[in-house]
């Protein structure tokens, strides 16, 4: 019997081949709740040095932290089980919505909608949906991933998209408040960089877009904490 892969997923094994291999994360480190500044999250805790938490509605990632989330006692007022960031933040998302959509008419209405976490081959991906005007829509994979094999922390974040209709570009923010960054990749998207150092990542066709960003941590001041 032929099994049938939907484009999306075909693509993204593609992408698990080829990029350098990363540690399947396990059921128990992903999992939803909230913080302090904002609830409807989904958690992966990549590394004991590195978690990540993606916006729940957007599927774009949040904040990203060196350490883990702890559980706290407290419940959101969402009901939802609420918990303590433990360590420094990487980086912070500035931006109510960071995914635009354009063709040569300029900006397309679009509507970002997170699905949920799918496994693929043993690795978890973060798929959302983009919806466009007359029915229209773009499905995103996002697989993340610790990498720090030339020493410091980087967060690897290995993207397919499938489903832009021709002479539409999709455009996704990737800079937001934190260290500072150092970004390197491409593959089917372009990386670009504004006047003001701002990075963003350019998708005009369906393909994957392996990308990798490093932090590099402030240097330490006695008795004081870097942020």
């Amino acid at each position: 019997m032929i099994r049938f892969r939907p484009p999306v997923v075909a693509l993204a094994l593609i992408l698990l081949r080829s990029w350098p291999a990363a540690q399947p994360l396990q059921d128990s480190s992903v999992f939803q709740g909230g913080i302090p500044d904002r609830s409807g999250l989904i958690f992966m805790a990549l590394h004991p040095e590195m978690t990540v938490a993606y916006d729940g509605k957007t599927g774009a990632l949040f904040k990203a932290w060196k350490g883990r989330a702890e559980r706290s006692m407290e419940t959101a007022p969402t009901n939802e089980s609420f918990y303590r960031v433990k360590g420094p933040f990487y980086y912070r998302q500035n931006s109510s919505n960071p995914w635009t959509v354009r063709n040569k008419k300029g900006e397309v209405l679009v509507t970002p909608k997170f699905d949920k976490v799918i496994q693929v081959e043993g690795h978890s991906a973060l798929r959302t949906f983009l919806h466009l005007p007359q029915g229209r829509k773009i499905t995103v994979l996002e697989f993340p991933g610790f990498d720090d094999h030339y020493g410091d922390n980087a967060l690897r974040r290995n993207f397919s998209f499938a489903g832009i209709p021709p002479g539409f570009t999709v455009n996704l923010i990737l800079s937001g408040e934190g260290m500072a960054e150092i970004w390197g990749g491409g593959g089917a998207g372009q990386l670009e960089k504004s006047p003001q150092g701002q990075w963003r990542l350019v998708q005009s066709e369906d393909g994957e877009s392996p990308l990798k960003v490093t932090w590099s941590e402030p240097k330490k001041t006695p008795g004081k904490a870097p942020f």
